[in-house]
């Protein structure tokens, strides 16, 4: 048998193993997680592949390795493997962010950086065929959905101009609107919130960590106050109760840690912290957890939720742990409760994708 042949194989064990439940089949469900990364991705770089039963699995990880620039599809509560999705920019450099919507769509950010053009790409729950595909503007490094509206946020961390800009694709379709602000003139992925402000970590031209806000229906962006230290500007996002900033892997207080801040609102956009995760990982040698885009996950795709999420799942690139992709509880934080045993190598985004939830 061979090597991509395998893939599939394992693959329609992990589906029976999940819709007919025999021993036999969940036996080799188990065995399958835990599969040696050479067998696992050694994948066919040309078609992507999911089996038709992913669409029913009630919640799917999606892993993006900057070491094959493909996605990696997990059964999320066994980590099981289930298929794979291949860039649709053959040029690909990197894969730099993955968002859902609502719906349990998922919205992935390919970007080609010796050209500064990256496509944002569109994929059902479970599919494998790309639905949509949007062109960005620039060098994409993150994407979020609005909740109320479905508009597609996509930041792009430089542009042909040299400045990070934000490009909006209403109720994603359309003509975009591009938002720049100097107080941003870099980027990291962004993040809406339940009532549709738009979030942005980043920092200006000096170096100096900034966020930005793009208030719901707003026309332009603004630059809003904010009392926590960013030392690497890793991801906004809101966790069904507050916005959150990420920093990863701090060189202060917190060495080699990762750290998601909880933040308060005021009418002005304005954040305060309320409360901080602290992501560390006992399974890396030097017990670091530098993980980039830290994803929540809630009973609802994020950010539909509106009670606040209780796991963090993300890829931690510490210098020592490029393999690792860790769970951790929210927001208690600390070390992981769980770990791929066959996770790729060099994580540059997650996301979590809910099936379709009737009211």
């Amino acid at each position: 048998m061979s090597v991509h042949e395998s893939s599939r194989y394992v693959s329609i064990v992990i589906l029976a193993a999940m819709l007919i439940g025999c021993d036999e089949a969940s036996s080799m469900l188990r065995n399958s997680a835990s599969m040696p990364y050479a067998q696992v991705y050694r994948l066919d770089r040309l078609h992507s592949w999911m089996p038709e039963g992913a669409k029913k699995i009630p919640k799917l990880l999606y892993v993006a390795s900057n070491a094959t620039t493909q996605i990696l599809v997990y059964h999320y509560k066994s980590g099981a493997f289930v298929g794979w999705l291949n860039p649709v920019n053959r040029g690909v450099s990197s894969i730099r962010g993955l968002c859902v919507d609502k719906v349990g769509n998922v919205w992935i950010t390919e970007d080609d950086n010796t050209t500064g053009s990256s496509v944002a790409v569109e994929y059902g729950h479970g599919g494998s065929k790309a639905l949509r595909t949007f062109a960005t503007g620039g060098s994409a490094i993150g994407c979020s959905v609005d909740p109320t509206s479905g508009d597609l946020a996509v930041a792009n961390w430089s542009t042909k101009s040299g400045a990070a800009d934000l490009r909006v694709f209403e109720r994603s379709s359309g003509i975009p609107k591009d938002y720049t602000i100097r107080a941003c003139s870099f980027m990291a992925s962004p993040g809406y919130d339940g009532d549709g402000n738009l979030y942005v970590d980043g920092q200006d031209a000096s170096g100096q960590s900034t966020v930005c806000e793009l208030p719901h229906k707003g026309i332009a962006m603004r630059s809003v106050g904010f009392n926590v230290s960013i030392q690497g500007p890793a991801g906004a996002m809101w966790d069904g109760k507050y916005m959150t900033l990420a920093s990863a892997y701090n060189y202060g207080t917190y060495l080699g840690k990762t750290l998601i801040y909880q933040m308060r609102q005021d009418a002005s956009g304005n954040l305060t912290e309320v409360g901080r995760t602290v992501l560390t990982d006992k399974g890396c040698p030097s017990g670091e957890a530098d993980v980039t885009q830290p994803f929540i996950v809630g009973l609802r795709n994020t950010p539909e939720n509106r009670n606040q999420g209780s796991v963090v799942v993300g890829g931690n690139n510490g210098i020592y742990c490029i393999y690792r992709f860790a769970f951790w509880k929210y927001p208690r934080g600390g070390n992981p409760e769980f770990a791929l045993d066959n996770a790729p190598e060099l994580i540059s985004g997650q996301a979590v994708s809910i099936a379709r939830q009737e009211p």
